[in-house]
């Protein structure tokens, strides 16, 4: 066996805490591996910890820890065998013959160059294998490939199943059954394998294999997995509670009518969007990168977010112990629009603080007389109520004083698609495309599909995203707004110094002959790579 490591950074641990009678345990396992030679004292910069296992008879094995070995390692891809394949083979036998090979993964050797690769610690040493251990993430893999190609012919003729290190023989007589089982011990004896004679059944009419319990054409479950559903503890919560806690909010407020959601693939799926249709609850979907189309969470999302990174960088500690900080500041704190903490408007009265508990006396509370209480909790949110209308109109007026009705597109029209997040440089095109109109959607949205390297994929975007392309497509003139390159023949394009200098040779020769040639000119019928996103809305309106 080779160990293939993708970083070979030594993993090396100190040793896990183990009781008396544990270490006790190690010590004997350890003394008993080095006297038949299956490991070795080591001074590798590896070094694993070591657990205890119990077997099927109760004893005890020592297993290494290799998690983070294994995480290093290269993953070899030899199948193991299906149980239900080989389940389903064992119906017309009557008598089979199991075998368990002795010591396992130990029979295995391990190359000299993966050998400081093993080392382990235990308490009282630092040691490594010779021999395969268990534990490694290829060690099944290995022993199965070994063992398939020492018994292959036996496989191939139909009578003999492997998976591991459980050895099954079949045959619909004992004289067969004998026959075939002094040449599979044979062949495994020459290979140099040794079987657990305490552990094998010879030409039984019943036996347990892989989980099962086959006999002539039955499979049952293995009598100990069935005892340990019946030796279950009996639950002494009331299974009920789960459900109540999950039931509390409908309980309270009823199945929600609307649900708005981004495009994730969970909230498009057939099973949600038919849960959705029995409770009656209508979906909207966000197109990309309309953050405002959900602005009651994204506005709050914002306004979390920069309390976190101020309290992450100013504490030094994870963000997640800060949370409960954070919800008490923003429960407890007065909101400009309504004038009224959250907490006041959902309880009707504002947090007690230990700081301010601890400035004031107890005082007796006659929880039988809440009418003042809740009254003034209804007044404060019919209050906040009527200043969200308010500051609702308001900002409803200031947008709309500015905005204008969105630009209308066709079917196999071409477009750009306006980034408004630079995130691969300040040069980058401030768009993508073009893109091709397919179809249009409500509230002003459209599906469009990249030209090039898209792949078939196609996405969404609103109509105040998209900008009109001008002139006919073809790679040489669409090349500057690729986000990947494209050769481009330098020809196509003016240069860029020269078109400033004709500029300003223009400006110079005076305001309205400048103006003349604008208006004769016209806009550009291709832009080019040198021109901006702003230069191509201002042309377009």
């Amino acid at each position: 066996m080779h160990i293939n490591l993708t970083n070979n950074t030594p993993v090396a641990y100190r040793p896990y805490k183990l009781s008396h009678q544990e270490k006790l345990i190690v010590r004997d396992i350890v003394c008993d591996l080095l006297e038949k030679g299956i490991i070795r004292e080591s001074n590798s910069e590896y070094a694993s910890p070591i657990i205890l296992v119990k077997k099927k008879d109760g004893s005890d094995r020592m297993c290494v820890d290799y998690r983070a070995l294994n995480k290093l390692t290269s993953r070899e891809r030899y199948p193991l065998p299906l149980i239900d394949d080989h389940i389903d083979r064992l119906g017309h036998f009557k008598f089979f013959s199991s075998l368990d090979m002795a010591t396992g993964f130990h029979q295995i050797p391990i190359d000299w160059a993966s050998i400081h690769k093993t080392a382990f610690v235990t308490p009282e040493g630092h040691y490594e294998y010779l021999r395969m251990p268990y534990g490694l993430t290829n060690s099944p893999i290995v022993y199965q490939r070994i063992i398939n190609k020492t018994l292959r012919s036996h496989i191939d003729a139909g009578y003999v199943l492997v998976y591991v290190d459980d050895v099954l023989i079949m045959s619909n007589t004992v004289e067969e059954g004998i026959v075939r089982l002094r040449d599979v011990l044979k062949t495994l004896t020459d290979a140099g394998f040794s079987i657990n004679l305490g552990k094998c059944s010879f030409l039984a009419t019943k036996v347990e294999y892989l989980g099962r319990v086959v006999s002539q054409g039955q499979v049952g479950p293995s009598p100990r997995k069935v005892e340990a559903l019946v030796n279950a503890p009996i639950p002494s919560n009331d299974v009920g509670e789960l459900k109540r806690t999950f039931t509390e909010a409908v309980s309270l407020f009823g199945a929600p009518k609307l649900l708005i959601t981004d495009r994730g693939r969970m909230f498009e799926s057939a099973e949600f969007i038919r849960f959705l249709t029995d409770i009656g609850c209508d979906i909207h979907h966000i197109t990309p990168e309309m953050h405002h189309a959900n602005g009651q969470v994204e506005r709050y999302a914002r306004t979390v977010l920069n309390m976190i990174r101020i309290e992450a960088n100013h504490k030094g500690a994870s963000w997640s112990e800060q949370l409960w900080r954070l919800q008490l500041v923003l429960n407890m704190t007065k909101q400009k629009t309504t004038q009224h903490s959250a907490l006041n408007l959902l309880v009707g009265i504002d947090a007690v603080t230990p700081v301010l508990r601890s400035l004031i006396r107890d005082v007796a509370i006659d929880n039988s007389q809440q009418t003042p209480r809740d009254a003034w909790r209804e007044l404060c949110r019919a209050r906040a109520n009527d200043l969200l209308k308010k500051n609702q109109a308001q900002q409803d007026t200031t947008v709309n004083r500015q905005r204008r009705p969105p630009r209308k597109f066709n079917i196999d029209d071409l477009v750009f698609v306006i980034k408004y997040s630079q995130s691969t440089g300040k040069l980058d095109p401030g768009m993508r495309g073009p893109y091709r109109v397919l179809k249009a959607l409500p509230s002003d949205r459209y599906e469009l599909k990249l030209l090039s390297g898209s792949y078939g994929k196609t996405t969404q975007a609103a109509a105040e995203y998209l900008v009109p392309w001008r002139g006919e497509w073809c790679p040489e003139t669409c090349a500057a707004f690729f986000e990947y390159p494209v050769p481009v023949p330098e020809a196509k394009f003016e240069d860029a110094s020269q078109r400033s200098c004709n500029e300003t040779d223009d400006s110079e020769a005076g305001s309205s002959a400048s103006q003349g040639e604008a208006q004769a000119s016209g806009p550009s019928s291709v832009p080019g790579p040198a021109q901006t996103p702003q230069e191509v809305v201002e042309d377009d309106s």
